[in-house]
């Protein structure tokens, strides 16, 4: 059970570096990377614990593994980084478009293990693959005119992607039935 909890515990942790963005917006781009850098990393270690309790199961072990090495290098990297709300964007879109190829991944996992997942889930799981990948053009596309906006944009692309992560829990469990 504590591997379930865990995942919704690293989900919860990726909405706080949403919430984090969408409550300071307009704070030291500074503070905003450090704040977010500091969860993201709790947050990787957590989905990297998730990973070692999953071994069982290939599908589950690797996509929080690589959840959890991309959010350890997104970390690091935001700790070190962005001096400028671009350059912080330019991070965080990266890691975007990381994360949505990573979900993309996932469905083309889950389809060929042939689970008995349903296929709105895997439609649905393809699509926000996609929806986080565009994201990505959408905040590089409102640097310049709406720099807060990017800030706001991550913020909420962040608390979606937490709530996807915490809806991954009934999906895991019925693999791990499989």
């Amino acid at each position: 059970m504590f591997k379930y909890q865990s995942i919704s515990v690293y989900g919860f942790l990726i909405i706080l570096a949403g919430v984090s963005l969408l409550i300071k917006s307009d704070s030291n781009i500074t503070t905003h990377a450090l704040i977010v850098s500091l969860i993201i990393i709790s947050s990787a270690i957590i989905a990297g614990i998730v990973a070692l309790k999953t071994s069982g199961n290939k599908v589950q072990s690797r996509y929080h593994t690589l959840h959890g090495v991309g959010l350890l290098f997104y970390g690091i990297f935001l700790f070190f980084y962005p001096k400028t709300v671009s350059e912080f964007s330019d991070v965080t879109a990266l890691f975007f478009i990381f994360y949505g190829f990573s979900e993309i991944i996932f469905c083309f996992w889950l389809f060929n293990l042939e689970a008995k997942i349903s296929v709105f889930q895997l439609v649905l799981r393809l699509a926000m693959g996609f929806v986080f990948f565009l994201s990505s053009i959408l905040m590089i596309g409102l640097r310049h005119p709406y720099q807060a906006a990017e800030l706001v944009s991550a913020g909420v692309i962040f608390i979606i992607i937490g709530t996807q992560v915490i809806f991954t829990v009934p999906i895991v469990t019925k693999l791990n039935t499989v």
